[in-house]
């Protein structure tokens, strides 16, 4: 890592951006293992951006500092041998560490936990009754397959760019596509 002393704030400044994005994140399975990758890595990087700092003060603190950045670099390098230090963030990212490594997600609160649903019989689309039910993966929500396939068509041809789940508030805002629609013969069971 080529960095100048000039760089190591901003280099620092970044990876508390990064740390704040990671404490509000959920802990997946999906992301588990890339999350507990990337914070090894960081772990390093921040005890390496301390080191090279120190390294860099002491280096202005001689006389002969060197006249080209490769001197330089190559200074605060065997400068930097010499120094043990801890990372500036090396407790916040000890605490993101066992989180993930856990896996435990952490439930904020005035959360709810949903115990049971139940289906509206009418198409969200045409508003007639559903008659052969597929469910978005995605989201959920369930159409008739007939209806569902012909909202996706007609969007396709007239080359809507959006064309989202149309269920009042849903928060899926990926256009729909007829590969996210599954079978849902259970549907009629658990209808209103």
């Amino acid at each position: 890592m080529d960095l100048t002393y000039r760089n190591l704030g901003e280099v620092h400044n970044n990876m508390r951006r990064v740390i704040e994005g990671l404490n509000d994140l959920p802990v997946t399975k999906e992301n588990q293992q890339e999350i507990l990758a990337l914070l090894e890595e960081m772990e390093k990087e921040d005890i390496d951006l301390v080191r090279r700092r120190q390294a860099y003060e002491e280096l202005s603190e001689k006389e002969e500092i060197g006249s080209t950045p490769e001197v330089v670099e190559e200074a605060v390098l065997v400068i930097m041998e010499d120094i043990e230090s801890e990372g500036k963030f090396t407790e916040e990212l000890k605490v993101l560490h066992e989180r993930f490594e856990k896996g435990e997600v952490e439930e904020e609160e005035g959360e709810m936990e949903v115990v049971s649903t139940t289906y509206s019989k009418k198409d969200p689309i045409t508003k007639e009754d559903i008659k052969d039910p597929v469910r978005n993966s995605r989201c959920g929500h369930v159409y008739d397959r007939e209806s569902v396939n012909e909202y996706i068509q007609m969007n396709k041809k007239n080359r809507m760019a959006v064309y989202h789940c149309p269920v009042q508030g849903c928060k899926n805002k990926v256009n729909l596509n007829l590969q996210d629609m599954v079978d849902f013969s259970e549907f009629f069971k658990l209808c209103k």
